[in-house]
């Protein structure tokens, strides 16, 4: 609204306003359609497009006039970036695109642009010094931000990892001591290493630079197209579900991926769209020239960042495309006013824009304060919040099973679990378990990508796991549910992982057995119909639920 008023009129403001808020709404009601991402998840997309939306505000009321005299505007644009750079490493992009917008808007005034780009980097470095001192004392690099970008650039990023065979596991086991005493209240922080990747480039002399730069140009072109096709192209009002699955299906829900192909009806609608659009961003250039354009270069610097990682469309344009829905509003807006215009009725306000005050420094230094209290007060909450579980590797969890004898109910001895551990791709966890789910022969959740919950041709048991290692899930192959396998308990989990990283934050796991440490009782369940102790696991041949090997 603050936007829309400032740009051009109250009732823009209200209507784009409006407009957001129907698209909120319909998010709500899609969530189970589509893979989206709104307010009532709990995902960074959603605070993302505040948070820019909040940067285009600035940065147009620094921009618009006078922005020499308007400088302390940077401050807050600084803490915004910073605090966007914590939600989502997409946003590292970002603080280029501010800094070329100062560029481009004080043109030969170098001292100007200078002073600006040192505040914003100043302003950056403040909120953030916070985490990056948690960082250096951690794993002795302040520049947390530095080694994502890296492997986004990398030929292999979202590649498909070439498949390995499993080494056979070893036929002599050397026993491991039980005699370490592994304490669950130790915390095991104190590693200072920090692996960097080498330096890459977007040019490959073997493969060429087309194989990174053509997954990049795709990636941008989708995000520019699915975020046009937010807005009507059939002036009939369908229902949410019709309009999803039958008569726009952009989504693939109906006869495959969609190929372009539009109805003469739809394509009259989507030349109409971006004629407004189109007079949305000329009618900007014409009023405020360069600061006009600021939610145009946020939607174009996002979008290249999400392109730079390899992702388009559905959630991943939600930090965005309100800038669409803006150009779109203003378009229409500005034609209700021309045709009111012919008959004789001035609907303009010149009075509902904003005074043209300046912006003061201590106003600035007020409004970057909010962003560098939160994040300290993260980061304090970090560092003082006591570690519930300790790291351990597989070795100390089978240590720990070992000295708390809770092998007892696996019916696995300690030799056999300790030749299983051996093999490379054997792992064991200690940690919470969350959500468990158990599903019988093809039932199960259906999600844009497999999880522990997706349906599978066997009956099991999905649960997710977390712990200092970071997020796990986990499937247990049962052939009836457990009675006793509560929410938020601790868990021992030991299988083999299914992630082609093995060192990935989030974990695949197929297990082979899992003990449940309650606090009203403690259950081991192993895997049922058993398998062989090595990895792969082989996956259940079912007839039904009860006959299965």
């Amino acid at each position: 609204y603050w936007l829309g008023k400032s740009m051009h009129s109250r009732p823009l403001g209200f209507f784009v306003a409006a407009l957001a808020i129907l698209r909120e709404l319909n998010a709500f009601a899609a969530s189970t359609m589509l893979d989206l991402s709104h307010a009532r998840f709990l995902l960074t997309e959603y605070p993302v497009r505040v948070g820019l939306a909040a940067i285009s505000l600035w940065l147009f009321l620094w921009f618009r006039k006078d922005p020499r005299v308007r400088m302390a505007y940077a401050l807050p644009v600084g803490g915004a970036l910073a605090l966007l750079i914590l939600l989502r490493f997409n946003a590292l992009v970002m603080p280029f695109a501010v800094l070329a917008g100062i560029i481009l808007v004080f043109g030969r005034d170098w001292k100007g642009w200078l002073a600006s780009t040192l505040l914003v980097v100043l302003s950056m470095t403040i909120v953030l010094s916070p985490w990056m001192w948690r960082s250096w004392t951690l794993s002795g690099n302040p520049f947390f931000f530095t080694s994502k970008p890296q492997y986004v650039l990398k030929e292999g990023f979202r590649s498909r990892p070439p498949s390995t065979p499993t080494p056979a596991p070893p036929t002599s086991f050397k026993p491991i001591s039980p005699a370490r005493n592994i304490s669950l209240q130790r915390v095991h922080s104190d590693s200072r290493q920090s692996s960097m990747p080498p330096a890459i480039s977007l040019s490959n002399p073997e493969r060429g630079g087309e194989k990174i730069a053509a997954p990049i140009i795709n990636h941008f072109a989708h995000n520019l197209v699915a975020s046009v096709l937010i807005l009507p192209t059939d002036p009939i009002f369908h229902d949410l579900r019709r309009t999803i699955y039958e008569t726009h299906p952009y989504w693939g829900k109906v006869g495959g991926a969609w190929q372009g192909n539009l109805t003469p009806v739809e394509a009259l609608g989507l030349w109409i769209n971006l004629a407004l659009l189109s007079i949305g961003i000329g009618l900007s250039w014409k009023k405020w020239k360069l600061a006009g354009l600021v939610p145009l270069g946020i939607f174009l610097a996002y979008n290249l960042s999400a392109a730079l990682a390899r992702t388009s469309g559905g959630r991943y344009i939600v930090p965005m495309d309100w800038v669409v829905l803006f150009y779109f509003a203003l378009g229409l807006m500005q034609i209700i006013f021309w045709g009111a215009a012919l008959f004789g009725l001035d609907l303009e306000d010149e009075r509902s824009l904003p005074e043209d005050r300046a912006f003061s420094w201590q106003k600035g230094a007020f409004a970057l304060l909010p962003f560098f209290l939160f994040v300290g007060a993260m980061t304090i909450i970090d560092r003082t919040t006591p570690q519930r579980y300790p790291e351990l590797t597989k070795d100390e969890v089978f240590d720990l099973l070992i000295r708390d004898d809770l092998l007892t109910q696996t019916g696995i001895s300690r030799q056999e679990l300790g030749v299983f551990l051996t093999d490379p791709d054997a792992r064991a966890f200690f940690g919470l378990g969350l959500f468990p789910r158990y599903y019988a022969i093809d039932k199960g959740e259906h999600t844009a990508q497999r999880t522990a919950y997706s349906p599978e041709s066997f009956p099991r048991l999905g649960f997710t796991f977390i712990g200092p290692f970071g997020a796990g899930q986990a499937v247990l192959p049962l052939l009836q549910s457990p009675s006793y396998f509560p929410h938020a308990e601790d868990v021992i989990v030991v299988g083999c992982i299914t992630k082609p990283n093995p060192h990935a934050i989030n974990v695949s796991l197929d297990a082979l057995m899992v003990i449940v440490l309650g606090e009203d009782e403690t259950a081991a369940y192993t895997r049922d119909p058993a398998a062989p102790l090595q990895c792969p696991l082989p996956e259940p041949i079912c007839e039904n639920n009860k006959n299965c090997r």
